[in-house]
């Protein structure tokens, strides 16, 4: 920011606050700190400007990262989702997209909240997602619960799970306990 210094030129002096001072029968503008005492509030800027913990730094790129990958799934651009899982599980993922062929169709996706644990290394985040069959033409809800962790610098969604509603095609639903014979 560029203040005038009461000559012809312009200076990069700070400018609040200005003072008027009534000297020698004129009027001169002055700021209040001088060129040498900003330089010296450096350091104390720098400082602040460093408060960020890298906790806080994690949690705000999980947010970004998590609204990122849902609406990858939402839109199909499965280029943001793969990097956000374990290599086996994007290519199992990969697969039950590609089975599902033009069949499935997202309508809506929100990230219904956040909440971090361990210190800010992993997360429980829930997702509503509103979907249909086109085959079908209803529409159907399911809120999902993601488990994500931050590992190696990165953030991984290490497992989803179906919480309410509809059975959802992107998720893989467990394997129910088969039921051993009982012996006579």
């Amino acid at each position: 920011m560029f203040a005038w210094s009461g000559q012809s030129t312009l200076s990069a002096a700070p400018t609040i606050p200005i003072f008027l001072r009534q000297g020698t029968g004129r009027l001169t503008v002055e700021t209040m700190f001088s060129n040498t005492s900003a330089v010296a509030l450096l350091p104390v800027l720098v400082f602040l400007a460093g408060c960020v913990t890298p906790s806080q730094n994690r949690q705000d790129a999980l947010v970004r990262i998590t609204h990122e990958y849902n609406d990858g799934l939402r839109w199909g651009r499965y280029q943001d989702v793969t990097p956000h899982l374990a290599a086996d599980e994007a290519q199992r993922f990969l697969a039950r997209t590609g089975s599902l062929a033009d069949d499935f169709e997202m309508a809506d996706d929100e990230v219904a909240s956040i909440t971090f644990r361990d210190g800010g290394l992993r997360a429980d985040v829930t997702v509503d997602f509103t979907w249909y069959n086109q085959r079908r033409s209803l529409m159907r809800r399911t809120q999902v619960t993601q488990d994500w962790r931050f590992s190696d610098g990165r953030w991984i969604c290490a497992a989803q799970r179906r919480l309410h509603g509809d059975r959802f095609p992107l998720i893989p639903e467990p394997l129910a306990e088969a039921t051993a014979p009982a012996d006579h």
